[in-house]
């Protein structure tokens, strides 16, 4: 008789807890319902430099920044406008790279926190002072993240993925440069 009662509550409280975590996943649907729009802005970071070939003695990433907005159209689906721009040197030549991204973006609400993914397609600038590099293909961002949120219409967000790009050059001297990218980014979003 004493064993059967603590395994009896055992099964009372996992078996309550499914309905508990429904409660509190139907509350976060009601408050993210009202907000269609996500603004995001921070700071994010590239784990190569665009200027790196197979022959390049190290790796050097590149910092920059990530601004975005979202709108959900359709429970957790919706679009995504993005613009990612990275500066830095690669052996003291400078380098800016510019992106502009558009795609969709899914995303599902558990508890305080929301997890999504997004696969985007746009087009890219690099300015390496006066090198002849340039993105032969329309580049791609594949990724997701997490926002958690801080207070009502404020959440933090941490998102990462693969940008892909082909760089070609004219130079004969470069040459196995990479096209794939790994990328970071941090920052705040504001949702209305």
């Amino acid at each position: 008789m004493s064993r059967t009662h603590p395994l009896l509550c055992v099964f009372l409280l996992l078996s309550a807890m499914p309905a508990g975590l429904r409660a509190q996943a139907d509350a976060a649907g009601r408050r993210s319902g009202r907000e269609r729009v996500d603004i995001f802005g921070g700071y994010s970071h590239i784990y190569d430099s665009f200027l790196e070939h197979d022959s390049a003695p190290f790796k050097q990433g590149m910092n920059g920044f990530d601004i975005g907005v979202g709108v959900r159209l359709w429970r957790g689906l919706g679009v995504k406008a993005d613009v990612i721009g990275y500066r830095g040197d690669w052996f003291s030549l400078p380098q800016n790279a510019t992106f502009f991204f558009g795609g969709v973006v899914y995303s599902v609400p558990i508890g305080r926190e929301a997890v999504f993914a997004e696969a985007m397609r746009g087009s890219g600038h690099l300015d390496s002072n006066g090198l002849e590099i340039s993105f032969s293909s329309t580049p791609y961002f594949l990724g997701g993240g997490v926002d958690s949120r801080a207070i009502r219409h404020l959440a933090i967000r941490v998102e990462g993925g693969i940008l892909h790009v082909n760089s070609t050059s004219s130079s004969d001297q470069i040459h196995g440069m990479p096209s794939s990218y790994g990328q970071l980014s941090a920052g705040l979003v504001a949702r209305f």
